[in-house]
C-alpha cells in the first residue's frame, strides 16, 4: 500500500515536472520570440528614420 503511494507520488512528480519544464521552455521561447520582434522592429525603425533624415539633409542643403 505505501510503495503504491510512493510510486503514485513519483509518477505525479515527473509528470509535474515535466508539465512544468513545457510550461518553461515554453513561455522562454515566447519571451526570446518577443525581444528579438522588437529588437528588429526597432532596428528597422532607426534605419527609416536614418534614412529619412539623410534625406531631409539632402534636400535642406540643396536648398
Amino acid at each position: 500500500m505505501v510503495i503504491q503511494y510512493l510510486a503514485l507520488d513519483l509518477v505525479s512528480l515527473t509528470t509535474i515536472s515535466t508539465v512544468l519544464r513545457y510550461f518553461f521552455i515554453r513561455s522562454l521561447f515566447r519571451i526570446s520570440y518577443h525581444v528579438t520582434t522588437f529588437i528588429l522592429l526597432w532596428k528597422v525603425a532607426a534605419r527609416i528614420y536614418n534614412y529619412n533624415r539623410s534625406i531631409s539633409d539632402i534636400t535642406n542643403h540643396a536648398c
